[in-house]
Parts: structure tokens; sequence; C-alpha cells
């Protein structure tokens, strides 16, 4: 199974008299794929219509997709009830307003905007392993190496985040970000609810076509810098029982240097001694980012960087949970989990870099790592190769 991720943004006028603007972006999540039936149904009934408009639904019905900005009243009531009648999931969506027009004319405002948003809209991403294919409208400045960028501080934006939040389940499935034409049928889903969501949070706000989307469960929030969020469930009541359930014993910060040290024995162990074969189709996409600090690992002569022992907690954090290392782990076995806990925790600390603890900490694994490996090279073999 996979998760169909649909994306889109739209600078809309909160006050025509004064300019002033505002930028809605939104995440429509869904079990399924959105298909064209879903939009031939909806096309097929405005061209039945009675009260056809002869000008906006001929110009939809010529284009073959709905575009809710340029749609008519007829054709937002089609496509608003084909949504209703066959698509189910979680909008989660982001307006930003005190935009000026000059701020569209910097270059790749938009876009920056645009990922700003979708980063605080994907949290619903990495609550599962299952495969994920995000959907975003193809655009001039969107290209495949800003989307790969893109896709990677996304990832070091949740694995920063298990410093914070360690008790916490984070997920890091297999990502695929695709740009599609604005026909794509789930594209032009999420037109239709960031068009319906954005004319609620005009200065004369107009809640008609939210109110017909009847959403099962929403609610909404401020958030910094100007960022409102609100989160809407479409035909369906979440569901507590879901895979993001927490730990089975409770996280307790390491306090002295010999847990770091314990902890970080075990993450090494862990990289060198787990092979392909503890791999499976959920998370086999990690394979190719592990083998390259594994191997590093293994050799006799090489000393670690920085930037290894950074590559170290990333790899170890996505691998947490998404494989999971504690597997074989028993959910009374308290020793266990503090041990495995502290292995996150310590992880964490090696991709973050605002804090001067974390420096040290990672300055302080690399002296001790290199010398054991000068000074007792057999003894440091022997601690990472024992009870295999």
């Amino acid at each position: 199974m996979a998760i169909y991720a649909y994306a889109d943004e739209t600078i809309f006028t909160i006050n025509p008299d004064k300019n002033h603007l505002a930028l809605g972006c939104g995440i429509f999540i869904s079990e399924i794929e959105i298909t064209q039936s879903i939009v031939d149904e909806a096309l097929e009934n405005l061209a039945n219509d009675k009260d056809f408009d002869f000008k906006k639904d001929q110009r939809t019905l010529d284009s073959a997709f709905f575009h809710a900005s340029e749609d008519s009243k007829n054709g937002h009531s089609h496509f608003c009830r084909s949504i209703n009648k066959y698509i189910k999931g979680t909008f989660d969506y982001t307006f930003k307003d005190s935009i000026e027009q000059k701020d569209l004319l910097k270059n790749s405002f938009s876009e920056k905007m645009f990922e700003r948003c979708l980063s605080k809209s994907t949290l619903e991403l990495f609550l599962t392993t299952q495969e994920i294919y995000l959907i975003i409208e193809r655009r001039e400045r969107l290209n495949d190496e800003i989307i790969s960028i893109w896709k990677n501080n996304l990832y070091q934006l949740y694995e920063g985040a298990s410093y914070n939040i360690p008790s916490y389940k984070t997920f890091y499935p297999k990502l695929n970000i695709l740009l599609k034409n604005k026909n794509e049928p789930g594209l032009q889903v999420v037109d239709f609810l960031i068009w319906a969501s954005n004319r609620t949070n005009r200065l004369i706000p107009d809640n008609t076509w939210q109110k017909r989307l009847q959403y099962k469960i929403w609610y909404s929030y401020k958030e910094e810098n100007d960022f409102n969020r609100a989160k809407f469930h479409l035909n369906f009541y979440p569901d507590d029982n879901i895979e993001y359930d927490s730990y089975p014993q409770k996280f307790e910060k390491p306090q002295e240097w010999e847990e770091f040290l314990n902890a970080y024995v075990h993450v090494e162990k862990f990289l060198i001694h787990i092979d392909e074969s503890d791999f499976n189709e959920t998370n086999t996409h990690l394979h190719e980012d592990f083998i390259i600090i594994s191997e590093k690992l293994k050799m006799k002569d090489y000393h670690l960087k920085s930037d290894d022992v950074k590559q170290i907690g990333r790899i170890f954090l996505r691998m947490f949970d998404t494989l999971p290392i504690y597997s074989h782990i028993s959910d009374d076995d308290k020793e266990s989990w503090t041990v495995v806990f502290h292995m996150k925790y310590l992880a964490s600390m090696f991709v973050r870099q605002e804090q001067i603890h974390f420096a040290r900490t990672r300055n302080e694994i690399l002296r001790w790592r290199y010398k054991m490996q000068t000074e007792n090279p057999e003894g440091f073999r022997a601690l990472m190769y024992e009870n295999i």
C-alpha cells in the first residue's frame, strides 16, 4: 500500500481596497490515489446542468479539468459533490498573511514560502512506514534539483526534532516527490480545498464552499510569524489506534558521560552488524545511505570526521522507528529500552548544531574513538564485535 499526498499554493486577496495579499497552501493526504473518474463524473454532470453557463462552464469542459478560481458556481457545485462522494482524507492548510506586492517580485519568493508551508504540513507523512507519493504542480522554478534539496531538508527537519521530543515515534518512509500538471486529478481536488479555505480568510469571509465540503472534524490555530494553520478530516474520523502509538517505556535523559559513551558504542555496533537481510520493502530505501556509513565504520584505519558523526546520527534516526531497531526488545525490558532511548537521544545530538554541547559531545566521541583506534586497536575491535 501507499499514501498519496497532493500539494499546491495560491496567492489570494484578503482586502482588495488595500491590495492586502496572503498565501494559502495545502496538502491533501489520501490512502488511495485520486483518479480521473472523479473528475469525469463531475464534468459529465456539469455538461448536463440545466443552468449551464455557456461562457464559464464551456471553458471548463473544453479544458477538461476544474480550476476553482476560474470555474462557475455550477462547476464548483458538481466538483464539490464529486469530492464529497468519493474523496476521503486529511487536508492540512496553512495561510500566511501580510504579504505585499513587492514580496511577489522577489526571486523565488512564492517557492520559498511554499516550501516553508509544506514543511509545516508534512507531519502526517512521517507517521507511517507506507511509501509516499507527494504530487506537486509543475512550475517554472521547481525542478528536480530543488525538489531533491527540499526533500533532504524535510528529512533533516524531523531528525532535528527528535532531540526535543525523543518519546515520539517518527518514521522515514520512502518519499517520492512528483511534479505534475494542474490537470492531475488530485491537484484539482487540493486546488478546490485551498480555494474554499482561502475564501474564509478574506476581509469579508465566505464560508459557503467550506461548509459544503462537510468536513467531519476540523480545528485551527495560529503560529508565530503570521502562519495560520488548520487541519480538516474529509469523510472520516481520525483513528486513535494508529502506528505512532507511544513506546512501552518512558524516555529518561542520560546524565553521566559513561551513559553517552555506552550509547555511542551500541549505535556503532548496530550500524556495523546489521545487513541487507534486516531490511524489508518498507525500509529498503534507507539501505543505500546506511551501507556508506557502515562500510566506513568497518574500516580498521579510517578515523571518523565530524561530518561522519552527523551522518551516523541521521542514518540511525531514520532507521530507529522505520526498521525498527528495537523489534527484538520486550515491552517490559526497561534496561534495554533505557539504552535504546539513549542511543536515539545521542543520535539526535549528532545532527544538531545550534548549541555548544552538541559540538562538544561529537568532539568527545571523536577523540575517544581515535584514541581507542590508535592506542588499543585490538581492544576497540573486540568491543565493537563482541557478542556477535
